[in-house]
């Protein structure tokens, strides 16, 4: 027996079905594309189709994701930009970082040459000013580093001093100031 002749005997017509069932799939396959749910139904018949008819089925996915691939193209195109955009903050901030500890250890440099006496944790701080700026010229080969190099020198020798002589401002020999006598810078 047949499917038309069961569907003849029990009084239903073929075409009059498959006319409704196919209406209400259109309508729950909508409602499932518009849904927020995650399933698309028209996307996944579009593929499918695309698989079966080839290239034609390629362009009726394409035009149902039409305005899907177009806004991911210039989501991507804004991600680019806006990476590169970061990319540039970034150089800049370093730059701006090493001239700030080029001006930190300058202005250190001169307080040694005016026989200010400096602590330890002073001492450390401006080291690591020195490394970071001794790291970024080596890095930035286009960046004037030679600015500050008898700086560096002279707060090396300094510490080294002072590391020696246990002459850190607030160190052990800081209570007999007046028989101390500060390196000759």
């Amino acid at each position: 027996m047949s499917v038309s002749t069961f569907l003849s005997s029990i009084g239903v017509d073929a075409g009059e079905l498959l006319g409704k069932c196919g209406f209400w799939l259109i309508v729950v396959f909508t409602v499932l594309q518009i849904a927020p749910i995650k399933v698309n139904p028209w996307s996944w018949i579009g593929k499918m189709l695309g698989r079966f008819f080839g290239w034609l089925g390629k362009r009726i996915g394409k035009a149902i994701n039409g305005d899907v691939i177009t806004e991911l193209e210039s989501i991507k195109d804004r991600l680019t930009k806006l990476e590169e955009h970061d990319e540039q903050q970034d150089a800049t901030r370093d730059k701006d970082k090493a001239l700030d500890a080029r001006r930190r250890i300058l202005r250190f440099a001169d307080e040694i040459r005016r026989k200010e006496r400096h602590s330890e944790e002073h001492f450390n701080n401006v080291l690591d000013d020195i490394t970071f700026y001794k790291g970024y010229c080596e890095t930035h080969k286009d960046f004037a580093n030679d600015r500050a190099r008898l700086s560096i020198k002279r707060i090396e020798q300094v510490y080294e001093e002072c590391a020696l002589n246990d002459s850190f401002l607030g160190g052990s020999h800081d209570e007999r100031k007046e028989d101390l006598e500060l390196p000759d810078r």
